[in-house]
C-alpha cells in the first residue's frame, strides 16, 4: 500500500493524510472518499485526476479533526458488490442498444490492440474479441 502525505499538510506531520491504493489488474473505476464518504466516482482512466483531486480537497480541508482521503481502484464486481454500479446494468436495453455496446466494446478492443503497450491490455482485449466471436 502506497501512503503519501499531502505536501502543503496544514495540521503538520501526520495529519491531512491521503493514502493510495495500487491499482490492480481489471479495475475499472476509481474511487476518492474523504473521512469514510464517497466523494467522486471516475473511470479507471481518470485515475491520475483522481489522485490530484484527492490531494487538492486534503490541502484545502480545514476542520476540528485531520481530514483523510482514500483513492482505490475497483473492478466491476467490486463496483457492483458496494452499490456504485447496479447489478442489473445491461438487463433493460434494447436490441439496438445491446448492438451499440457490441460495436462500442468490438472498436474500443481493437483501439487497445493498436495503441497499448502493455502486454496484458492487448491480452485483455484479445480475449474479449475472441469471446465476442469477433477473432477467430
Amino acid at each position: 500500500m502506497k501512503v503519501s502525505i499531502s505536501e502543503h499538510d496544514l495540521w503538520g506531520p501526520g495529519d491531512n493524510v491521503v493514502s493510495v491504493m495500487p491499482q490492480s489488474p481489471g479495475d475499472l473505476f476509481v474511487v476518492v472518499t474523504i473521512m469514510g464518504k464517497v466523494a467522486v466516482t471516475w473511470s479507471i482512466t481518470d485515475r491520475d485526476k483522481a489522485i490530484n483531486a484527492a490531494h487538492v480537497l486534503a490541502r484545502r480541508a480545514r476542520g476540528d479533526r485531520p481530514v483523510i482521503a482514500k483513492v482505490f481502484s475497483l473492478t466491476l464486481k467490486e463496483a457492483q458488490a458496494m452499490g456504485f454500479v447496479p447489478l442489473d446494468l445491461f438487463s433493460d436495453l434494447t436490441d439496438e442498444q445491446r448492438a451499440e455496446w457490441g460495436k462500442q466494446v468490438h472498436d474500443s478492443c481493437l483501439d487497445l490492440l493498436r495503441t497499448s503497450a502493455d502486454p496484458q491490455v492487448r491480452a485483455d482485449a484479445m480475449e474479449l474479441l475472441q469471446g465476442m466471436g469477433a477473432l477467430k
